[in-house]
């Protein structure tokens, strides 16, 4: 029997205590984004009492930035989560929030790497076959 996949988020001390401190000071709600890497990790498991193996896929969302969107700017997605990406493209995303190896530099590169992922993301929580 296969189990469904397993979605972690995977933050280091600085990124959660800068992000807390943001939340607590703040005097409205704030949305953002959490920029960084989906790392599919797949965990096997044999137990001694049978010949059957246990395989878990664990999705894990390595976050590496995170970027705080301005609330007079309309929301980029739909009631049901779909993405508008041409309101996406007015956030001007700046280059130095997220995967520093990918070395992007305009925001719609940027754009071009969080979209795939967003909707990798919504794949992995629904479990969509498209």
């Amino acid at each position: 029997m296969e189990n469904p996949p397993t979605l972690r988020v995977q933050l280091n001390g600085i990124l959660l205590s800068t992000l807390l401190f943001e939340c607590t000071n703040a005097r409205v709600d704030y949305e953002g984004l959490l920029l960084g890497a989906i790392v599919p990790k797949v965990r096997s498991v044999v137990d001694d009492s049978s010949d059957t193996r246990v395989k878990t896929v664990y999705t894990t969302i390595v976050v590496q930035g995170v970027y705080k969107l301005e609330p007079n700017l309309p929301k980029f997605y739909g009631r049901s989560g779909e993405v508008n990406e041409a309101v996406l493209e007015q956030y001007q995303i700046p280059s130095n929030v997220g995967d520093q190896s990918l070395s992007l530099s305009p925001p719609a590169t940027i754009l071009e790497y969080i979209l795939p992922q967003l909707s990798d993301i919504n794949h992995q929580i629904v479990g969509r076959d498209d």
